[in-house]
């Protein structure tokens, strides 16, 4: 079992020429893979989309710069429970991470389709939003059996044939032979060493006489185990096995499986043909399932056989709502998941589906990815799901995700951590007032706190506001520069800037009660109260400056906050003070 997902390495995908993101996935628990626009999920999505069973088969609007002679390459590493350190690969060539994990993307289906209309003789384009069909099974399977009579089967099998039991009942159960197909690896079905084995097995037992029951009971345990050492004799007696109570012994399960075994040998592709058809019925019926239960709220939307498929098709835009519309969206693909997700250890990517949900949408698509969740974890699986998104994480925390971790993609960790220390230790009593007042709001007044700092323990290079102040800017314009900066800094320099420009726009008999109004927003109302013109954005950039105050030790106070930093429209927003 996975410890932990470590790393994911990118190289040659989309914007991304060579990334290693740190995200430390945890199996079985919702990772909030957080970064800007254009920062890179939408990279990291298109990798893991590309994946086939053989590669990492990328689009050629995917390569990087769009230079199809640089290789593309996915890496992840991953922790056992043992402590073990693995690394797997996938590029043009290979996909290490195959034979391990079943790996599945989740997109937004919607669309923007141009219209043509001819008015007035000119030709008009407009567009609207559409949403595409959700394909559920791509190619729909003509239909199938498997060819079987038991008749010839005891015929063929020997002198005891009689004890073969009728397996027509089993073949005809969908879910048992999809299964089987599914499961059991029936590639070595024609190594000699097999093909002895089952042989030497039917041959002891045609050396019996007697009854049927006398027959069964004449085989020992040493040749019934012999027999299930086969691995697709073991692996279709074990579907068998959970599948059925008809058959009342081990030897008649192995007896059927043997005989599944032999009609598999006689014409592979039909076998193959009515294995597909049955995985296909397992497949319609758990859909037809998860929208039966829907119908009454979302119009009889249901799975349908079209030109594309078995799929969902949306009614215009006018008769559903965007909340269905979306919901239904998620769940065709949640369980379009569910069903393709074989593996004991499974990925699956949803790449800002919930950026746009509204409340009541987003928390029931957290509630079908919790079932799922926990589905998977009560069969002893394990799933890493990474919600890729924009947002602040808190704002899934007010809903069901209890156990969510979050990764910033873009890490915004300062090696200088003095305006942080100060943040945390404002409240003290020594110095709450004055840091309030002096250093996180602007105040014309210089405040020197060196001796309560020293106390406090607090850097002696920030200990007058003056200095303060000076430290915010430095990293404000380290920040519009594109160096590195700290974005409490940033977010510091940025409040006091804004509430200088404004005290400075006051009337000088206001500016006493400008300084001793608590908070920025009230400062600002205030001054817009007296005449003075304070632009919208001051408020709207509160959203940012606001993250500042509200911090705790030991925990990464920084990255949340530079992710929204990163933003360009918010740089744009800062870029004018």
């Amino acid at each position: 079992m996975i410890r932990r997902i470590d790393s994911i390495e990118i190289s040659n995908v989309k914007g991304i020429g060579n990334s290693v993101f740190k995200v430390e996935l945890i199996p079985n628990k919702p990772t909030l893979v957080v970064a800007p626009n254009g920062f890179g999920k939408s990279s990291i999505t298109a990798a893991f989309a590309s994946l086939n069973s053989k590669r990492l088969e990328l689009h050629k609007d995917n390569y990087h710069r769009g230079d199809e002679t640089l290789v593309p390459n996915l890496k992840l590493n991953y922790t056992m429970q043992n402590g073990s350190l693995v690394e797997h690969e996938a590029n043009a060539q290979k996909n290490e991470l195959a034979a391990l994990f079943d790996i599945h993307v989740i997109n937004s289906q919607l669309i923007s389709k141009a219209k043509k209309l001819k008015i007035s003789g000119s030709m008009v384009v407009t567009s609207a939003i559409e949403v595409q069909p959700v394909v559920l099974v791509k190619n729909i399977p003509s239909t199938a059996k498997f060819s079987y009579s038991y008749s010839k089967a005891k015929n063929d099998f020997g002198n005891s044939g009689k004890a073969l039991p009728n397996i027509s009942g089993l073949l005809t159960n969908h879910d048992l032979m999809a299964k089987i197909w599914t499961d059991v690896d029936f590639s070595k079905h024609s190594q000699v060493g097999f093909s002895k084995v089952i042989e030497a097995f039917k041959g002891n037992l045609n050396g019996a006489s007697g009854s049927k029951a006398v027959v069964l009971a004449s085989v020992a345990d040493p040749d019934l185990q012999s027999v299930l050492s086969v691995p697709f004799v073991r692996g279709i007696y074990d579907k068998i096995k959970g599948a059925t109570t008809a058959l009342t012994s081990d030897v008649e399960c192995a007896l059927a499986a043997l005989q599944i075994v032999d009609i598999y040998a006689e014409d592979r592709g039909a076998f193959k043909a009515a294995a597909e058809h049955a995985v296909y019925r397992v497949e319609k019926a758990a859909y037809e399932q998860t929208f039966s239960s829907l119908r009454g709220t979302w119009k009889n939307i249901a799975p349908k056989e079209t030109k594309d498929g078995l799929a969902i098709e949306f009614p215009k835009a006018n008769q559903i709502s965007n909340g269905e519309r979306d919901i239904i969206c998620f769940v065709a693909q949640l369980k379009k998941a569910k069903l393709r997700l074989r593996k004991e250890k499974c990925i699956l990517i949803i790449d800002e589906i919930f950026d746009y949900l509204d409340d009541a949408n987003l928390v029931a698509c957290q509630y079908y990815l919790t079932e799922m969740i926990a589905e998977l974890k009560a069969e002893g699986r394990q799933i890493f799901p990474l919600i890729m998104t924009h947002l602040n994480p808190g704002f899934f925390r007010n809903f069901t995700f209890s156990e969510q971790k979050t990764c910033y993609l873009s890490k915004s960790i300062p090696t200088d951590k003095g305006v942080e220390k100060i943040i945390i230790k404002r409240d003290e009593a020594s110095i709450k007032t004055s840091v309030s007042s002096h250093f996180l709001h602007y105040h014309h007044e210089e405040k020197d706190l060196s001796a309560e700092f020293s106390a406090l323990g607090l850097p002696a290079a920030l200990q007058k506001s003056s200095l303060f102040s000076r430290h915010c800017e430095k990293h404000l314009h380290q920040y519009l520069a594109g160096g590195s900066y700290d974005p409490l800094a940033v977010c510091c320099a940025v409040r006091r800037k804004i509430e200088e420009g404004v005290y400075s726009s006051l009337n000088p008999v206001d500016r006493a009660t400008f300084l001793s109004t608590h908070k920025t927003t009230p400062k600002l109302e205030f001054a817009q109260s007296k005449g003075v013109n304070v632009p919208e954005i001051y408020f709207l950039l509160g959203v940012i400056y606001n993250d500042a105050l509200h911090l705790r030790e030991n925990q990464d106070n920084f990255s949340a906050l530079g992710s929204k930093l990163a933003n360009m429209t918010i740089k744009h927003m800062i870029s004018g003070l």
